[in-house]
């Protein structure tokens, strides 16, 4: 199975820190496209995402199934999230460690994907595992070095891009 693997805030929806009401989250212009494409090129669309604010209690997991509940209608096959906060302890499905991401490969049968990320701690593990990397934006201050694959200002850009990201995956 091939597969294309999104980052959520700041790739899928903007980027507003924690997202505390459903009206605060709003899916970037051309992310639905996307996720269309990628669909009938037979692609399986997964989302992996640190959602610490659980940990924080912020909010909790049935409200966050609930606002992720559109993305599985457009067709998201599965959603990771990690409800764990570095400030509150350790863990292995945190962003960048890579649980998820071998969850992914052995739970699916993937056997090429593409990780689409905005800082490296979402591409790293990515890169580990021998994917396709692209970086959505410029890179953070805070990010160690890092050469992906592809580079695009936006998820716009990205489907303007589309068949030299894809055609081959």
């Amino acid at each position: 199975m091939r597969a294309a693997i999104f980052d959520r805030d700041g790739v899928v929806n903007v980027e507003t820190g924690y997202v505390r009401r459903e009206a605060d989250f709003v899916l970037v212009p051309g992310i639905e496209e996307l996720f269309g494409r990628l669909h009938a090129d037979g692609y399986a669309v997964f989302i992996i995402t640190n959602q610490g604010g659980i940990d924080l209690g912020m909010y909790d997991r049935t409200w966050l199934k609930k606002l992720h509940a559109p993305l599985s209608e457009m067709g998201v096959k599965e959603i990771f999230f990690c409800p764990h906060h570095p400030l509150v302890g350790r863990c292995l499905c945190r962003k960048p460690e890579s649980l998820f991401y071998e969850r992914i490969k052995a739970r699916h049968a993937v056997s090429a994907a593409t990780m689409v990320g905005d800082r490296v701690r979402d591409l790293a593990p990515a890169r580990k595992m021998g994917w396709k990397t692209v970086r959505i934006g410029k890179a953070h201050a805070d990010d160690p070095p890092f050469a992906p694959d592809f580079s695009f200002a936006d998820v716009v850009e990205l489907n303007d891009n589309y068949l030299s990201v894809f055609a081959k995956n």
